[in-house]
Formats: C-alpha cells, structure tokens, sequence
C-alpha cells in the first residue's frame, strides 16, 4: 500500500516555481509549473545543491548553479 504525506499546501507554491520541504529526513521540491504540481528529491546530482533554489521552464527544473 502507497502512503500519501502531506508535503504543503497549494497556497504555499509560488504560481510557477518551487518551494523545497522536508518530509521526514528527504528534502523534497514541490514545484507548480502549467497549472500541475509535482514532487521531486530536491538534490541536485551533480552538485548536491537543492533544485527547489533553481528556475522552472517549461516543466523542467533547471539547477541554480550549473544550469543543468
């Protein structure tokens, strides 16, 4: 069985962009771009940097600093 946690409410998200939240000890980025919400690690795998601090476009989440 799949359990379902929280991670905040839509009122939190900015319109397009990302907000970064723990859930637990996981550092998870909730991001709201063309209208969808999605949930992603917030760990850039290059850089071990969070993609939450980074630009969307179109529904890509483009790290901060190295543009990946």
């Amino acid at each position: 069985m799949t359990e379902f946690v929280r991670a905040c409410a839509l009122s939190d998200l900015p319109d397009e962009g990302a907000l970064g939240v723990d859930i637990g000890d996981v550092p998870v980025a909730v991001v709201r771009a063309e209208g969808e919400v999605f949930a992603l690690h917030d760990v850039c795998s290059h850089e071990e940097v969070p993609l939450s601090e980074g630009d969307i476009y179109d529904p890509t989440v483009e790290c901060y600093l190295h543009g990946s």
